[in-house]
């Protein structure tokens, strides 16, 4: 292994066709890293390797000889960071080489720094409320929440797709909180299910008040 002065002053981990299997499988023990990015003996990048086809390989040889399971992903300068996640998703990875024009490596993106970093975005740090709702998966659509939302004279921040699962979305909703419990009965309204718990939801109480009513009515 050796390293490369990075853009952001640190030392950058990479290796080279003639490093050990050996050395790599002694890194990707200690830092679990998806994969290597491999570079040529001028240091530019010519792909990475799968970390799990490193340590299941024989120690004695060299990674020139386990080039033909190269994979070729990586990130520019050009591209925002949250373009990172669908490169992320599609190569299932947890780690990025960012490339300079000359295609050699400024440094590595690891998925739990740019979660860090995402962490510090309006959706997630704004004081409101946030809403986990689910429906039929070819029913829902943005432009209906958001016009359930808005039409209540709430702020939106955002909506994010969870999962998908047995034809169901889950949806999570961040609202400034204003006129929660409309909101929450407007999307019912609609045929979202509620997933998530709040103070302000008196739907279940009401449903409970009417049962016992109900009972009531029919003992009599």
């Amino acid at each position: 292994m050796t390293t490369l002065s990075s853009s952001s002053n640190s030392e950058v981990p990479y290796f080279s066709t003639d490093t050990k299997i050996t050395e790599a499988q002694l890194f990707l023990t200690r830092y679990h890293w998806s994969h290597l990015p491999i570079v040529d003996v001028t240091g530019k990048w010519i792909g990475n390797i799968y970390a799990e086809d490193l340590l299941e390989n024989d120690t004695a040889i060299t990674i020139e000889d386990v080039l033909y399971d190269l994979e070729y992903f990586y990130i520019d300068e050009e591209k925002h960071s949250f373009q990172y996640f669908d490169i992320f998703a599609q190569y299932d990875c947890n780690i990025l080489p960012l490339l300079n024009p000359e295609g050699k490596i400024v440094k590595i993106i690891s998925r739990d720094s740019l979660c860090t970093e995402w962490s510090t975005i309006e959706f997630v740090t704004a004081k409101g409320v946030s809403l986990l709702i689910e429906k039929e998966e070819e029913q829902y659509s943005f432009s209906e929440i958001s016009q359930i939302i808005e039409q209540n004279n709430v702020h939106l921040f955002g909506v994010l797709v969870l999962s998908r699962w047995n034809n169901k979305t889950q949806l999570l909703v961040k609202t400034n909180g204003i006129n929660t419990s409309t909101v929450l009965s407007d999307l019912r309204r609609y045929g979202y299910t509620i997933l998530s718990k709040h103070a302000e939801d008196t739907y279940h109480t009401d449903l409970q008040e009417n049962s016992d009513y109900l009972n009531k009515y029919l003992n009599i």
